[in-house]
């Protein structure tokens, strides 16, 4: 399945457009293109939403038919399970990652420690938890 996501709008979500695009607006222009997949990735007024917006904007994602997955950085396991609400939130059932983050650089012992204290959680909702460089 061919997918559009945060990244595609990049400069329409910044504050240099004229009229910054929203989380909606993408979602409704990912479906004016027929595409039915969104990657929201990275896409710092996520974490600023409250629950109502959250859920309206996973409301109009539905309507529209678009499969939502996530992206982020980091795995610290309070982080990673942010993520899995969020993917509740979405019926999202891929969250992509990477190990390293701003705010968080676990050596591998750390690393390994943190995604077995959080894989099961991922296997027990259906989300697949996607590791990248």
């Amino acid at each position: 399945m061919i997918g559009l996501g945060t990244y595609a709008f990049f400069w329409q979500h910044s504050d240099r457009a004229p009229k910054p695009l929203s989380l909606i607006d993408a979602f409704h222009a990912t479906r004016a293109l027929d595409v039915g997949l969104f990657q929201i990735c990275d896409y710092a007024p996520l974490e600023a939403m409250t629950d109502a917006e959250l859920r309206t904007a996973a409301g109009v994602a539905r309507e529209l038919g678009l499969r939502i997955q996530l992206g982020t950085k980091g795995i610290s396991p309070a982080h990673l399970e942010h993520y899995l609400r969020l993917a509740a939130v979405f019926d999202a059932d891929l969250v992509r990652t990477m190990v390293g983050a701003p705010h968080a650089q676990p050596s591998p012992s750390e690393a390994r420690a943190w995604l077995t204290a959080t894989a099961s959680s991922y296997e027990q909702a259906g989300v697949t938890l996607a590791l990248e460089t």
